[in-house]
């Protein structure tokens, strides 16, 4: 149940953008944003933090500080090569309909998804040092 107890801010804060986006499809494609974009997005980004939570706490587990470094430096490649991977395909399946803006608003939820992710891992790493 404690690895359910970690990985719930990033459940709550899908399900809250999930509902914001979903309230505001109206605003969103009004001022020409996709919504289907920005709900892909935020899904990739909400397993892409989950992943990287996982691999970071099961690396504080380790008693070696260079593992943790090493998780870090990892999964932020990791991340970076799926965001970009997941990119490309879009864009290749839409071709000349790239929704820039809809993209952007993505960025943005990897922002607020990383700055949950940095307080959820110090939080666990506060707890393991005492």
């Amino acid at each position: 149940m404690k690895g359910f107890r970690v990985l719930l801010p990033v459940l709550l804060l899908f399900f809250a953008m999930l509902l914001l986006i979903i309230f505001c499809k109206d605003w969103l494609v009004k001022i020409n944003v996709n919504p289907a974009v920005v709900r892909a997005g935020n899904l990739l980004m909400a397993i892409l933090t989950i992943i990287t939570i996982a691999i970071q706490h099961r690396a504080l587990q380790n008693s070696n500080p260079n593992v943790f470094i090493r998780s870090v430096m990892s999964t932020m490649l990791i991340k970076m090569l799926v965001i970009a991977l997941s990119l490309i395909i879009y864009a290749q399946s839409v071709g000349n309909a790239i929704n820039t803006k809809g993209i952007f608003a993505v960025l943005i939820l990897y922002l607020v998804y990383l700055v949950a992710e940095v307080t959820i891992v110090m939080k666990l790493n506060r707890k393991k040092d005492g």
